[in-house]
């Protein structure tokens, strides 16, 4: 099935790189995006990224807005929807999105084919998307309700037409444990680490080990806040064996665990002549931790996690192709304080305290990174 008219409902960084693709890829379509933010609306108009406003029924429609916001957003949308159409998403987490769909939309008229590209970056806005950012990276389709394997397979070809790597299709269980473990836990240690650090540290050296670990944590708070809190019930058994593992992983197994799980266009090199200093024996002690939870975790469950990391994690944990150093014990009790809270803050029911502990580490983040750069 050719999509004649697409429309895109969220144009920032993820939903105007979709719309730069399709315009690139697929010239004949129309396409049409809707921003609740005025400026970004604006931009991608004025810039001709999208051709106008979604005002009438489109053939394919993306839902680029945070999982919170998606049921809220698909009802104000199901006017430009016919039995023909196909609704899709771009989020990482997907059980409050089919769990919200299976109350109010149990058998819809439309079909709903859920989308995961990975592909990202702690950059955020219309200004920062591009049209290749889906180009060689994995997709991830997750089914709703009864659809056809035609309707997979086309939606599957439409992204490839872009560029992605589709991935065999998988309920959303399946989806949100593996995600949970190679990127929202990787993200949620990156904010604990740099709310460790900005507590204890003025600066941070300006290794490349130590610019790309911080990277992670300057990524939008409030969307990474909402998706802890989607994934909680995998992300805490998953922060919680990781903290009982720090300082005691086996960096060697960890080591062997991300040669498998990085794939080698991500496999980072590494800085030279890295001087042993406690903080590189922090981040390795927590990378370590980290990668031997989430293989315990696949095992567990049956999940292969062979080539299935993503930038995020690939960044985390390059220190462990440095040196072995070791971390003083109050940075390491700092970082084990961070992790404790962030669990307390996912089991107590604490979605508020939890963004704004996002937005306090973002802002370590930035200090430490300001005060690198001068």
């Amino acid at each position: 099935m050719n999509y004649r008219s697409i429309g895109i409902v969220g144009l920032g960084m993820i939903g105007s790189s979709l719309a730069r693709a399709v315009a690139a890829h697929h010239p004949s379509a129309t396409l049409l995006g809707d921003d609740s933010d005025p400026d970004s609306q604006a931009f991608c108009l004025a810039e001709s990224i999208v051709q106008g406003r979604i005002d009438r029924p489109v053939d394919l429609l993306f839902l680029a807005v945070p999982p919170q916001a998606m049921l809220h957003v698909l009802a104000q949308y199901e006017t430009r929807l016919t039995p023909n159409s196909v609704v899709s998403d771009v989020a990482s987490v997907k059980r409050g999105v089919f769990e919200g769909m299976a109350q109010r939309y149990p058998s819809p008229a439309w079909t709903f084919i859920s989308s995961h590209p990975i592909a990202g970056s702690e950059h955020a806005g219309p200004r920062a998307g591009k049209a290749d950012l889906f180009h060689g990276r994995k997709l991830y389709l997750t089914p709703y309700g009864s659809v056809s394997d035609d309707a997979v397979r086309n939606l599957g070809t439409f992204w490839e037409s872009l560029g992605a790597h589709v991935e065999p299709a998988m309920d959303w269980h399946t989806h949100d444990a593996l995600f949970a473990a190679i990127s929202h836990l990787p993200h949620l240690l990156a904010f604990a680490a740099a709310s460790a650090l900005g507590k204890h540290e003025t600066k941070v050296e300006p290794a490349k080990w130590a610019r790309l670990w911080l990277r992670i944590a300057h990524s939008a708070p409030a969307l990474w806040a909402d998706i802890f809190w989607q994934n909680r019930e995998f992300l805490t058994a998953l922060t919680d064996e990781c903290r009982i593992l720090l300082g005691n992983a086996r960096r060697e197994e960890a080591r062997d665990i991300r040669q498998r799980m990085i794939p080698s266009r991500l496999q980072t090199g590494t800085d030279e002549n890295v001087p042993p200093i406690p903080l590189l024996g922090l981040a390795q002690c927590l990378a370590a931790a980290m990668l031997q939870t989430i293989r315990r975790f696949g095992n567990a469950r049956r999940i292969s996690l062979d080539d299935s990391g993503g930038a995020g994690l690939a960044d985390i944990t390059s220190v462990m192709l440095l040196p072995e150093t070791l971390p003083t014990p109050t940075m390491m009790a700092a970082l084990a304080e961070e992790i404790s809270f962030a669990v307390s803050l996912l089991k107590k029911d604490m979605p508020e305290s939890l963004l704004h502990w996002c937005r306090e580490a973002r802002n370590h983040a930035d200090s430490l990174t300001n005060a690198e750069n001068h």
